[in-house]
Formats: C-alpha cells, sequence, structure tokens
C-alpha cells in the first residue's frame, strides 16, 4: 500500500531542484528604485530634476547603472504618441529624465522625438481637415434633408455625423500606426542601448 503524500510534500519535492538567483532579485530591486525615482520626478509636482539627480547619484557603480536602467525603463513609459498640445508640458519633464540618464544618445532621440511629435499632430490635424473638406458636399446633402425634417435652422457638422466620424477614426489609426512604428523603433533602439529586455 503506498502513502499517500499531503500538498504540502507534493510542493516541496517539486520545488527542490530550484534555484533562487540573488544577483537577479538585487539587479531587480534595484530597477524598482529607479522606476520609483523617475515616477516621483515624473508625477510629483515636489519633486526637482536637481534632487532626483542628488538622490541618483548616491548609487554607484553596478547599481547605478541597474537604477538607471529602471529610469530608462519609466522613461520608456512616458514616450507615446501625443493626443493633443498638451503634452508639451507633461514630455518637458521626460525631456528632463534623458539628460538624467546620461546618455547623448538618448538625449539627441529624445529631442529627435520631440520634433517627431510636432510633424505628427500638424499632420493629425491635416488630415482632419482634408477629410472634412473632402466629406462636405454629403454633409451638404444630410444638413438639406435634416433641414426639411427640422427647419431651416438645423446646422450638422462633420463632428456630429457617425459616418465621418467612422471614416476619420479609420484615417486616424492608419496615421498612427504610421507614427507609431517609429516610436516603437526608437524605444527598441534605446532598450538595445542598455540591454534592457
Amino acid at each position: 500500500m503506498s502513502l499517500i503524500k499531503s500538498a504540502w510534500e507534493i510542493a516541496l519535492e517539486k520545488t527542490e531542484h530550484i534555484q533562487v538567483d540573488e544577483q537577479k532579485i538585487a539587479k531587480n530591486a534595484k530597477r524598482q528604485e529607479g522606476r520609483k525615482l523617475a515616477a516621483d520626478f515624473l508625477h510629483n509636482f515636489d519633486v526637482t530634476f536637481e534632487q532626483t539627480k542628488k538622490k541618483l547619484g548616491m548609487f554607484k557603480g553596478e547599481e547605478k547603472k541597474q537604477v538607471i536602467e529602471g529610469i530608462v525603463m519609466a522613461f520608456l513609459d512616458n514616450v507615446s504618441l501625443p493626443r493633443n498640445d498638451q503634452y508639451k508640458q507633461e514630455f518637458a519633464k521626460v525631456i528632463q529624465l534623458s539628460t538624467l540618464i546620461g546618455s547623448k544618445e538618448v538625449e539627441q532621440l529624445t529631442q529627435q522625438l520631440l520634433q517627431f511629435f510636432e510633424q505628427y499632430l500638424a499632420q493629425q490635424k491635416q488630415l482632419t481637415e482634408r477629410l472634412k473638406q473632402q466629406y462636405q458636399p454629403k454633409l451638404e446633402q444630410k444638413q438639406a434633408q435634416l433641414a426639411q425634417q427640422y427647419g431651416d435652422d438645423f446646422v450638422l457638422k462633420a463632428e456630429q455625423d457617425p459616418e465621418f466620424i467612422k471614416m476619420l477614426d479609420e484615417n486616424l489609426k492608419q496615421l498612427d500606426a504610421q507614427y507609431g512604428q517609429v516610436v516603437t523603433n526608437a524605444k527598441d533602439q534605446i532598450k538595445r542601448m542598455f540591454k534592457i529586455d
């Protein structure tokens, strides 16, 4: 007759060959400190660049490298296509964070991204205006039909028409995909520079 093992004994048998990688745990802990340092700077108005730089200066050697990797990870999390012109205020701190990383390449790439975002928003506006012009005859036709139904003072704007909104969304998604790929490539380049997986 075989003995019935408890769940505890089975779990111990399954985990007895697992070894803990202390270095990996320490590395991840320092990366988390870097992420927290970056998050405090980006999201807490009371935390200044100088304070953040001073805290980073407290780390030395390999620990500092790992903390910077965490800062890079937080930096990458905060780089994405802007939704409107308000991004400049938020992105100003991301730019400062790029100088904290200590890589001229990252700083240059960040400046290029800033210009790229300006171009993206301009393209977005141009696309919207072009589509409005293209849709105008159809909009006027719909407005005439609705004016007969609701009176002559009825005004229909493109932004109110579901058909226009759907067409605009589809075109903006294509634009986002094109520009988003460039952002993804830039982020991948930075990950390779810092050997972040």
